[in-house]
Order: C-alpha cells, then structure tokens, then sequence
C-alpha cells in the first residue's frame, strides 16, 4: 500500500465543494499521499503546480472544481488504495471552464488531460441531470460508499495496490527526468528516466560488480602500458603488419582508464544530480551534461578505434600472408589506415551524439549507448560491432588459408615451422579477441529482447515502493512481467568482463624471448 499521510491542502481540508449556498457535492478524507496524480512529490510541488491555473479556483467555474482538483493534487489514500478522479468528472469540469481558460489564455495542463484517467462502467444516479448525477454519485468520498468511486482495482497479492487496467502506468516522482533536457523515456513513459543506482542490483550486488570492473580494468592498464613501453624501447620489433597491435593497445589502455574513472566518481557522472522538487536520482540521457558526453566520447571513440585498428590487423595479415606484401610495402599505405582508424569512430560518435542516444552507466560509473534505448543498442552498437567482427573472421580465414598453402609449398622444414608458430600466434590472438567479442555481442542481443520484460517485472515488484499504485493484472505492463525476473548479476560480470579482457591479447603477442632482450638492453643502457 502506498504510504498515506494526512490532508495538508487547505482546498481539500474543508471537504465539500460549494454551488452558492447549498452544498452539492460532499467528501469525507483526511489522507492522501504522494506523488499525486500529477506527479508532484510534495505540497511544495502542488502549490507549484497549481499556482498555473490560479484563475480557475479563483472564479469557481464549475461546482465540482474543487472535488476535481483535489482528487488530482492531493487524492484520497484509503485501505483499498489510491483514489483516481473518474474521467466523466474530468469532461465536465474541463467542460465548465472552458470559457474561463481561454479568456485567460490558459492551456490545460497535460498531465490533467482527460484520457489520463480511468472510466466507471455502470454508473447511475437519480437527479433531473443525468449526467450530473451520476457525476454526484460517482464522486461522493466515504469509506461506506467506496464501492460507488473509481477505485483501484485489487489484486491477488493484498499488500498491491493496482490501477484499473485502462488507467495509463505513471512515472514516479523519484524517476522524473530533468524538466529542462527533453528526449528521455523508460518504460515507455516520456520524461521517465531509470532510477539511480541500478535497478536490478542490490547494493553488495552492486559493489562486487564494480570492485570487478576496476580489478580488471587495473591489469588492463597494466598491460596495455607494458606493451606500448616494449614498443617504445625496441620500435623495430613492430613493424607491419604488426604494427597496429601498438595502436590496439593504445586504444585499451585508453579505455580501462576510462573505467577507473568512472570507478572513482561513482554515480557523479552517469547520473543527474537529485533534486526533489524538480527531478528524480536518474541515469543521464542525450548531450545535456558535458562530463558524462565527454566520457562517452572518450569511451565509444577508442571502443571503436580499438575494433577498427584489429580489422585492420587482419587486413595487414592477409598482404603478408596472401599476397605476399613486405614490410615496406603494407607501410607505404599507412596513412590509409590511420584515416580510418581515426575517422570511422569519428564519424560514428557524433551520429551517437547528434541522435542523443548517450546514457549514464550507473553500475561502471560512465556513459555509454544502448543501456536503456533498444535503437542505439540495435543500430549504433549491436549492428556496427557484427559487421566489424564478420569481416574481420573472413578476413582472417582467407589469410589461414593462405598461409597454409605457402606452408606446405615450403621445402625446408625449418622454415615451415617457423610458418606454423607464426600461424598459430595468430590463431591464439585472435581467438583471444573473437571470443570475447561474439560473448558480448551474444549478451547484447539478450538485453534487447529481454529489455521491456525485465522493466515490466522489475516495476510490478517495486511500483509500491515508489508510492504509487501498481498495474491491473490485465494490463500490458503486468503481462510482460509474467515469468520474466530481472537479470541476475552474473549478466552484468560477464558484460564487464568480456569488454575489457579483449585489452590482454597484445599481451600474448610481446610475450617472448625477444622482449626479455629488449628490456634487458633498456635496463642495460
């Protein structure tokens, strides 16, 4: 049950609504609670609300005024729930103050339009006006008379309150986005955002997911850095086509740094700060909050960068191996790889940036796409990451192949050896990357079809918790719900997991004899 707390709106103390001296219609209630039905979060924030249609109350335009506004501002919290006003009670009202608003050039509040509440069927009333009477019998507040009002509908679980099944979902007051920074959605509901922390872990849940990330994200940076400082001291040793592990690890170190980072500020950049009066504790969406979209340029920019730089590896391999380019050769078109290299994340980011699909991260601490938005996840993540990954593995097994025929074409044994290690450091880099790569895309593709179920249950086993009245069970929300429970933490590991170990395969690749040289002379000089 949502929590009830007493009446404090002088309005809708009185408990009565007045058409010259004779009493229409009476209401008996002292409860209420929040957030209301126009998703205010206090008597602060209904003042707020209604000092916008002053003009209506202060003309008394129509007799059931009053009974109207408090239903919405401060409506009756009972043992049965939360009651809506009905929406014959909403026409009529909007009806008598028709001519009012426009002589006051006042526009009806959206959040008050009609259609935002619920029907009562079977409705009847004796009086000369049929439709005023069952409006007087619709709307007279007891707790005898319950039975007569639009009331929540209960469901089998008695500590649920539930809307009726025609009344639309709300966001709660603690979900509301920033009033200033439109485009955000969650679960289907405009100007709803995900609440901060993450929804789906609890706090020790949440804790070992992060202490994981910066575990791994720490041995990233360690041996990315060892890498980049092997090439550093010996740069002959990286000449193409293995030249652009350099630029690979480059690009990871870059980003395992980016997840300290977001391992250190916490929910400061991935989420908005709380303002109770205006907005909720929410992730951030789209551009509006400078750090959180330059740390998404950062990330998604080298994620790319790195992606690119390996297809390009594979493409190095193949002149190498098929055609049987030298050095000198794959070298001379260099600046070809690096106009791709840096261009394609380039262009890819701002398309990210211009369509407004950056979202907080509010488990690692960053910004990211496709966390929350199926679109982004689809088109500026999923779809880019297979195309990439695809030619990539063709790219690779064209150059097996080649690689095999000159094998065998080899007489001298020593030399076909010498082929095969080279093959196989290959193979083993590359399974170290693929691998990862086909688990996280795997797990993205889980998150969008298994997104609106996992928000549909996670709402019905927390709407209550939030304040305001849950979902009937025939309602949409409640039949995504059904056997769907929200994804377990192990989810969440591997997603971390699989997008930073990819930073290790240059690893494997320098370790060797040769390196132990190199650094013995460093030290050495």
């Amino acid at each position: 049950h949502p929590k009830c707390r007493p009446v404090m709106l002088p309005m809708c103390s009185v408990g009565q609504s007045r058409d010259g001296d004779n009493d229409v219609v009476k209401w008996i209630y002292n409860s209420t609670t929040f957030p209301n039905f126009n998703n205010d979060a206090n008597e602060q924030e209904v003042e707020i609300s209604m000092s916008a249609i002053h003009p209506l109350i202060s003309t008394s335009c129509s007799r059931f005024l009053e009974l109207f506004l408090c239903s919405v501002f401060s409506p009756a919290c009972t043992g049965n729930g939360v009651v809506p006003p009905c929406r014959s009670l909403c026409l009529k009202v909007k009806e008598d103050c028709e001519a009012v608003t426009q002589m006051f050039g006042i526009a009806w509040p959206p959040r008050l339009d009609c259609d935002n509440f619920p029907l009562q069927d079977d409705m009847t009333g004796n009086g000369n006006d049929a439709g005023d009477a069952i409006l007087v019998n619709s709307i007279i507040w007891s707790e005898a008379l319950l039975s007569d009002v639009c009331i929540p509908l209960s469901g089998d679980d008695e500590n649920v309150t539930r809307y009726p099944a025609d009344y639309e979902v709300r966001c709660p007051a603690h979900m509301r986005a920033p009033p200033d920074q439109p485009g955000y959605t969650f679960l289907g509901l405009d100007e709803c955002a995900a609440p901060c922390p993450n929804m789906y872990l609890d706090p020790v849940e949440l804790s070992i997911v992060r202490y994981i990330i910066i575990v791994l994200a720490s041995l990233c940076v360690v041996v990315t850095s060892f890498v980049l400082f092997t090439f550093a001291i010996d740069t002959n040793r990286f000449r193409y086509p293995e030249r652009p592990i350099v630029f690979y690890a480059t690009s990871y170190l870059v980003i395992s740094c980016i997840f300290i980072v977001g391992f250190i500020l916490g929910p400061e950049v991935a989420c908005n700060e709380q303002n109770k009066i205006e907005q909720g504790f929410v992730v951030t969406e789209g551009f509006h909050r400078r750090f959180c979209t330059v740390v998404f340029m950062v990330l998604y920019f080298f994620t790319v960068n790195g992606t690119i730089w390996w297809l390009i590896l594979t493409v190095t391999w193949l002149l190498a191996a098929g055609l049987k380019w030298g050095s000198e050769a794959i070298e001379k078109y260099s600046h070809y790889y690096h106009g791709l290299a840096w261009g394609i994340p380039a262009i890819q980011t701002m398309i990210v940036i211009t369509s407004g699909k950056i979202e907080g991260d509010n488990i690692a601490g960053v910004c990211f796409v496709g966390l929350y938005d199926s679109e982004g996840l689809r088109y500026l993540l999923l779809l880019p990451m297979s195309l990439y990954l695809i030619v990539g593995i063709i790219v690779l097994l064209t150059g097996f192949i080649c690689l095999n025929r000159v094998r065998k074409s080899l007489d001298d044994e020593a030399n076909q050896k010498n082929l095969a290690k080279f093959m196989l450091r290959i193979g083993v880099f590359s399974i170290l990357y693929i691998l990862p790569q086909v688990v996280l895309i795997a797990i993205y593709a889980i998150e969008d079809s298994n997104r609106k179920y996992w928000e549909s249950a996670w709402f019905m086993v927390n709407c209550g918790n939030y304040g305001i009245p849950c979902p009937a069970e025939q309602h949409p929300v409640v039949i995504l719900a059904e056997g769907n429970p929200h994804p377990g933490i192990i989810i969440f590991c591997l997603k971390y997991v699989m997008t930073l170990v990819v930073a290790l395969p240059p690893l494997f690749w320098v370790a060797s004899k040769k390196t132990v040289t190199s650094w013995q002379n460093f030290v050495t000089k």
